[in-house]
Formats: structure tokens, C-alpha cells, sequence
């Protein structure tokens, strides 16, 4: 749904895009809890954080898919609403992303 509130006919909505910049990413506890935190090592490998809510793992992205099907889900999901937030060169978006 809040990829649904980004654009409309392929233009950014910049409010809409602010607001949840505002509540999903410019807040740290919300950051690491909803939007699942990826990294990129130095050999261009790319791991995503598990269970962050205790100590947390890293998990390689090339394992992550055979995770639970929602699970996966959930990411692929995040990552396209990432790419809404950041439609129009919102700088907001990416200044946190």
C-alpha cells in the first residue's frame, strides 16, 4: 500500500514520499526493524540482516531467497518501495536510503 501512495501515473507524490521517509527511515528503531538492512561486503557479495530485534545475523542474499516465501516476500517488497520513495530524485529518500 505505500508503494501505492508514491506516484500517481508514474509522477512522484513528494508529500507522500516525505511522510514515509519520515516514519519507515529517518527513525533508527523503525529502520533496522521494518526495513531490513542489506550490506554489500568488499568482494561485491551482498548480505541481509535476520532477527534484528536480538543481536541479529547476516545472511547471504544468495541463501535469503530460500527463506520463507513471505519472508522474501516482504524484502523484494521493501526494495520496491525503496525504488518509489526515490522516484522524481526525491533527495530526502535518498539521503537515507
Amino acid at each position: 500500500m505505500l508503494k501505492a501512495i508514491c506516484s500517481c501515473n508514474g509522477e512522484p507524490i513528494v508529500n507522500n514520499q516525505n511522510d514515509i521517509v519520515k516514519i519507515l527511515l529517518e527513525d533508527e528503531q523503525s529502520r533496522t526493524f521494518l526495513m531490513m538492512p542489506v550490506r554489500m561486503k568488499n568482494d561485491g557479495s551482498i548480505d541481509v540482516l535476520m532477527d534484528s530485534d536480538q543481536d541479529g545475523t547476516w545472511q547471504p542474499l544468495t541463501q535469503y531467497r530460500r527463506f520463507k516465501r513471505n519472508t522474501y516476500g516482504y524484502f523484494l517488497a521493501l526494495i520496491d518501495l525503496s525504488a518509489e520513495l526515490c522516484l522524481g530524485r526525491n533527495t530526502k529518500a535518498l539521503d537515507n536510503l
